[in-house]
């Protein structure tokens, strides 16, 4: 599932109220993870959807250069990809300040700290309890997710406002 460089790409069919998980054993000192891709719509939709997992080295840097936070290996790490349109996701567990980047021309990601972006990032997250809920502001649709210390949980979010 994974490439040699942590990349994951997926295409799996989902619509309706249809949850799919992908357990995510990446390679080398990649950071392991588990992907949950939830589409709420009225009709199918079936994007590709690429993501790439990090190493504890990239994580740290990234962080602290580009976020100004410090990466805490001994928590849990939420990414939050709005795939449709952009609500606020919620994550009812402790964690570091909310980021969120858009892309931009090329693929490029512009971070700053905020609630609302095509990605949200929920740094540094309480692991205390084994799980959290991530749920949308205008919308119903909590989804339990799992919290693993020195893990990724991301979460592929799509639902249109019609």
């Amino acid at each position: 599932i994974s490439a040699a460089d942590g990349l994951v790409e997926l295409c799996v069919p989902v619509g309706g109220d249809d949850t799919q998980r992908l357990d995510i054993d990446a390679p080398g000192d990649y950071f392991d993870g588990v992907v949950i891709a939830s589409y709420h719509a009225s009709f199918k939709y079936n994007p590709p959807m690429i993501l790439r997992s990090i190493t504890p080295a990239r994580a740290s840097a990234f962080y602290s250069a580009q976020l100004g936070v410090a990466f805490d290996a001994t928590k849990a790490h939420v990414l939050v990809l709005n795939a449709c349109d952009r609500d606020e996701p919620l994550l009812d567990r402790p964690h570091g300040s909310m980021l969120v980047a858009s892309e931009q021309g090329g693929h490029e990601l512009a971070w700053s700290a905020g609630p609302i972006g095509d990605y949200v990032l929920f740094p540094n997250v309480d692991v205390t309890q084994p799980t959290g809920i991530v749920s949308w502001g205008a919308i119903d649709v909590p989804l339990m997710i799992p919290l693993t210390a020195g893990s990724w949980t991301m979460v592929v979010g799509c639902i249109w406002f019609l």
